[in-house]
C-alpha cells in the first residue's frame, strides 16, 4: 500500500481507494485507476515486467480506446514511492 499518499500521483487525488486481485493491485483516484502487477515468476526482471505492461497497453488501447492511457514507472522519492518520472 505504498501508493496511498497523495504525493505519489502526478495530480494529487482527493481520495485513494485500494483493492487487489490475484495478480494485481488497484489504486482508484477519482477518474483514474492505476493497476500494478504483483511480483510473479513470469516477470523475472523489471524489464520483462515493463515489456508485458507495454503489450497490455497496446492491446488495451486497441480494444478500449482512450480508457487505457499509459504505462508509468514507480520511482522512489524522499516521501516514499511515486508514479511517473522522478522530479
Amino acid at each position: 500500500k505504498a501508493l496511498m499518499g497523495q504525493s505519489a500521483y502526478p495530480v494529487a487525488p482527493r481520495r485513494i481507494k485500494f483493492d487487489e486481485s490475484r495478480h494485481s493491485y488497484f489504486y482508484r483516484t477519482g477518474a483514474h485507476v492505476y493497476k500494478i502487477r504483483k511480483t510473479s515468476h513470469i516477470y523475472s526482471s523489471p524489464a520483462i515486467k515493463e515489456r508485458y505492461a507495454q503489450e497490455a497497453l497496446r492491446l488495451g488501447q486497441h480494444w478500449a480506446g482512450d480508457v487505457v492511457e499509459a504505462v508509468l514507472p514507480i520511482v522512489r522519492t524522499a516521501e516514499g514511492h511515486a508514479l511517473g518520472a522522478p522530479g
